[in-house]
């Protein structure tokens, strides 16, 4: 009779635990387990979109209903960077990865300040948090590829684009793949308008590979502005709305590397060997740059001393 009744009693308790776990919200569904560095799981994390608006306005908006347009045969998990040649006013174009465990980096990120992308200005203004109005914006970020002082990978951006912006999406995908060990395909592209030296903004589009973007998913378009602040497009110029240029709570201004309201560089750059001026940013300066044997002249010593503008970058 005692083992009938403990029988029964082991037989109860099985019935009121598979109950239990297959009662809706039983478990919390947002708890997270964190994955093994060294095993691939099963994708478990809930991705957010983040908040398109905060107290300053708008940051971003979503494109093609939050889709992004990568093709069948590119959802795969081979590992890649793939960042475009600067045009002819040293813009950047288009950078494409493969986001993975691999591509992230194991140090952390140095100096880019000897960047200078096209419409880049150093100027600080009192109602912009952290006073600088531009940052060095990379478009694959950091954390995400490893990717630090590469032209073809930076852009002037304002802080809010860089922060309220770009960031969620870049934190949202390192997060997934650090958490999984999978793959994410990453793409953005900025927009300039004609031959503006700044950017309107950037496209931002990423999908998760092995789990067909179940994990993370989002196609958008995050402005290149700051509340408060009137920018020029054209050249990087700007000024405090309500304020007149170049006062008002602007600090300090210094331009270097881009082009002046005429469109022509006032600082343009020297090879050790060659006889022409170019911006920074132009991609025959590349082998030069890396080796650090450039050399940075005013534009009329330039010309006064024989050197002729490049017709790649048109300095």
């Amino acid at each position: 009779m005692k083992h009938l009744l403990r029988r029964c009693t082991v037989l109860t308790l099985s019935v009121l635990t598979a109950i239990s776990f297959a009662m809706p919200g039983a478990y919390a569904e947002t708890e997270v387990i964190p994955a093994s560095p060294d095993v691939q799981t099963e994708s478990r994390i809930v991705t957010t979109m983040p908040k398109r608006k905060d107290a300053s306005g708008q940051a971003f908006r979503v494109i093609n209903g939050n889709n992004p347009s990568f093709t069948k045969a590119q959802m795969n998990t081979r590992s890649f960077e793939r960042y475009s040649r600067l045009d002819r006013l040293g813009r950047c174009g288009t950078a494409f990865a493969n986001v993975s465990r691999k591509t992230m980096p194991a140090a952390e990120r140095g100096s880019i300040g000897m960047v200078r992308p096209t419409g880049w200005h150093t100027v600080r203004y009192s109602n912009v948090p952290g006073r600088y109005l531009y940052n060095r914006c990379h478009l694959i970020g950091y954390q995400l590829t490893g990717e630090n002082a590469n032209p073809r990978n930076l852009i002037t951006g304002t802080r809010y684009l860089n922060i309220e912006g770009m960031l969620p999406f870049e934190n949202m995908v390192a997060d997934y793949v650090k958490e999984t060990g999978h793959h994410v395909l990453y793409r953005v592209k900025p927009k300039f308008k004609g031959n503006n030296l700044l950017a309107s903004g950037v496209y931002m589009e990423a999908k998760s590979v092995e789990d067909k973007g179940r994990g993370v998913s989002f196609h958008v378009y995050c402005y290149n502005r700051q509340p408060g602040i009137k920018i020029n497009y054209a050249n990087g110029n700007s000024r405090q709305i309500g304020g007149a240029s170049g006062t008002g709570s602007r600090v300090t201004t210094h331009h270097s590397g881009g082009s002046t309201g005429s469109g022509k560089s006032t600082y343009v750059y020297l090879s050790k060997t060659g006889t022409k001026f170019h911006r920074y940013s132009c991609h025959t300066l590349s082998r030069s740059r890396a080796n650090r044997s450039i050399r940075k002249v005013k534009r009329s010593w330039a010309i006064r001393n024989g050197y002729q503008a490049c017709k790649v970058c048109k300095p």
